[in-house]
């Protein structure tokens, strides 16, 4: 799924290739400054999620493996914090980011504005829909950025969230104070001693960090200017299909009762990928893509012509008469048209 038109795609592959390969369970990735950030950043993630390095090593670790343009910010770095077992990766990540990217608002606009302009082009239909949720994932992640966490413990409204939390804790700490009683009663056993339960203090770290993670991240998310509908339409439009393709969609969409209006992600995926995905292979082969194909093909040239804006050709497959399309010289895409009217496109790699 790499788009060499991507600068961010190229950039992270040229990361792929230089600085991944030495990465190990106890060896961090390294990065010399010159390359994806963001990829950089997933990279860490993956990284801390596979390693057997104690926890505050890891900091110190990914800093032994700058090199190149990005060497001279390891005196950024403060050990101490490096060390934290709780904060040392993301200080870490805090601490270099401003060096290498614009400010989390110009983020979220280049972001937003790829969306936009994403078009499948001619990238196989059945990679589409990965490539899409990444963009979209990236943009939402990006979104969560702009995140500003509450700092304020004399906030009002944080004071208030928490004495609610604790009444709820000393509600279900009566009820099932009352039930051991009861118990205890039918039984003729012992009464049971009331424990109080331990409540939340306002003016606790921890109390803050909850508050901040359990309210206030799921509000700014909801707060995300383009909600799941939109996103699916623009999902459809910029797959940029043809006529028929779009028809054939609404149609399976109506066939179950599902209305423009009523459009979410996870149904307009299930029926793209039955239409268009499931298609390209026998129905006995549960692969969505051909892992191979057969060798040379050969295509007997019956016209030149045009199809949905591309030059190319007619053809005929010399193997199999029964199979007629239009074939596209430059990316080697041969189109042909389904059972149910609808054109698909097929990979001809070492067609002759």
């Amino acid at each position: 799924m790499f788009d060499d038109s991507d600068p961010e795609d190229k950039a992270c592959a040229a990361y792929n290739e230089n600085s991944t390969r030495t990465m190990s369970a106890k060896v961090a990735p390294s990065y010399n400054g010159n390359t994806s950030w963001f990829q950089y950043e997933e990279l860490i993630d993956e990284w801390c999620n596979l390693t057997t390095v104690d926890p505050a090593k890891r900091g110190p670790n990914l800093k032994s493996r700058l090199f190149g343009e990005a060497q001279f910010l390891k005196a950024l770095l403060e050990g101490n914090r490096l060390k934290d077992e709780e904060t040392g990766v993301q200080y870490f990540k805090d601490t270099l980011r401003p060096n290498f990217i614009k400010n989390k608002e110009h983020v979220f606009l280049w972001r937003f504005l790829k969306l936009f302009s994403f078009k499948r082009g001619h990238t196989d239909i059945t990679q589409w829909a990965p490539k899409f949720l990444i963009v979209r994932k990236r943009l939402m992640d990006s979104w969560m950025d702009l995140f500003e966490p509450l700092v304020n413990k004399l906030d009002q409204e944080y004071r208030n969230a928490v004495a609610a939390f604790n009444t709820r804790i000393m509600m279900r700490a009566q009820d099932e104070y009352t039930r051991m009683q009861n118990a205890a009663w039918n039984s003729q056993g012992p009464q049971p001693v009331w424990v109080p339960p331990e409540m939340h203090d306002p003016d606790d770290d921890e109390s803050l960090k909850d508050y901040n993670d359990k309210v206030m991240k799921p509000q700014h998310a909801a707060q995300f200017p383009l909600n799941e509908q939109l996103l699916t339409l623009m999902f459809i439009v910029s797959a940029d299909l043809n006529e028929a393709q779009r028809d054939s969609l609404l149609r399976t969409l109506k066939t179950q009762n599902i209305t423009m209006r009523q459009y979410t992600w996870e149904p307009v995926l299930d029926a793209f990928k039955e239409l268009f995905c499931t298609t390209k292979t026998g129905i006995a082969d549960p692969m969505l893509r051909r892992s191979g194909h057969r060798g040379q093909r050969t295509f007997l040239v019956l016209d030149s012509g045009d199809f949905d804006g591309e030059d190319g050709y007619w053809v005929q497959d010399e193997d199999d008469p029964e199979i007629e399309g239009f074939l596209e010289p430059i990316t080697d895409d041969l189109w042909t048209e389904g059972e149910n009217g609808v054109w698909e496109s097929a990979n001809v790699v070492g067609r002759r």
